[in-house]
């Protein structure tokens, strides 16, 4: 059997595979999908990373075609199996979180049934990134948006008490002249956090910067995140003073969600051009050979 038939049969295989997986979690892709129209105050950024995954998954088994085929891995069955009786559980309880959890394991379970450990292992990074398309339920996240929720009421109260305008903070909600703010679980910056973070990952993956580095995008995407969010509460607050608590009611407020993705995510990603400059790189040494 010549090499091009038994890929045809490979890829019929996969096709079929992916055919039973999707009817499987149709109920749970429905309910992810429900998620993230929900709308850009939560987890907005899930319904990119199917795609970009399937787009890095798809690029390293190009890259890596001229190897020789390998059998399945019986390995795949100590994922699959645990990942389906979380599904199955799942429509015992309702909540949908536990299946679409289970979503991960099975896929690297089904590659490694089909297509073995060594190419698994080439698109494990892809399979992973799935987890962030997954929202985190309220119980388990409460505590960091907590925490996100009073930084980004502190940091709002500081720049305006900076300009010499009279605020005062109670907890997470802002008094001013002209109305207030509350930071709710929304605007506590979360889904900005989350997607910075994805975003970074992503792009050190495609675009490697080494190790130390990476690791150092990664942890930076925390405070441009809330530094980020903060900036977007701030210019809430000044347009509340403006023009009146009626201005969250407009288009206004969800475009401030948007802006904020926009900041981080652009900080991010000219401090990774920055870090892919060649050793001794200056602007001296652009503008010397322009001027020759």
């Amino acid at each position: 059997m010549n090499r091009t038939l038994i890929k045809s049969m490979n890829i019929v295989s996969v096709f079929m595979v992916m055919l039973a997986f999707i009817a499987v979690y149709a109920p749970t892709i429905a309910w992810l999908w429900e998620r993230w129209m929900m709308g850009i105050w939560y987890n907005a950024h899930g319904i990119l990373i199917p795609f970009v995954s399937a787009y890095i998954i798809w690029r390293q088994l190009r890259s890596n075609d001229s190897e020789g085929a390998e059998e399945g891995s019986p390995l795949g069955f100590l994922f699959l199996v645990p990942a389906l009786i979380m599904h199955v559980i799942d429509t015992r309880l309702w909540s949908q979180i536990l299946s679409a959890v289970s979503i991960v394991p099975a896929l690297i379970g089904i590659s490694l049934l089909l297509m073995g450990r060594s190419r698994t292992r080439i698109i494990l990074f892809p399979l992973l990134l799935l987890c962030f398309m997954i929202p985190i339920p309220s119980a388990v996240s409460q505590p960091v948006l907590l925490v996100l929720r009073k930084l980004s009421a502190m940091g709002t109260e500081n720049f305006i008490r900076v300009i010499s305008i009279p605020v005062l903070r109670m907890g997470t909600e802002l008094f001013f002249p002209g109305g207030s703010v509350n930071i709710a679980n929304p605007c506590s910056g979360f889904a900005t956090l989350s997607a910075t973070v994805a975003f970074t990952g992503i792009a050190v993956y495609l675009w490697p910067v080494g190790l130390f580095r990476s690791i150092v995008l990664l942890v930076v995407a925390f405070p441009v995140a809330l530094c980020a969010n903060i900036l977007r509460c701030i210019m809430l607050s000044l347009m509340i003073m403006r023009y009146g608590s009626a201005i969250l009611d407009t288009f206004l407020h969800p475009l401030s969600g948007y802006l904020a993705y926009f900041v981080a995510i652009g900080f991010q990603t000219c401090l990774l051009i920055v870090q892919r400059l060649p050793t001794g790189f200056t602007v001296e040494k652009i503008l010397r050979r322009e001027s020759k």
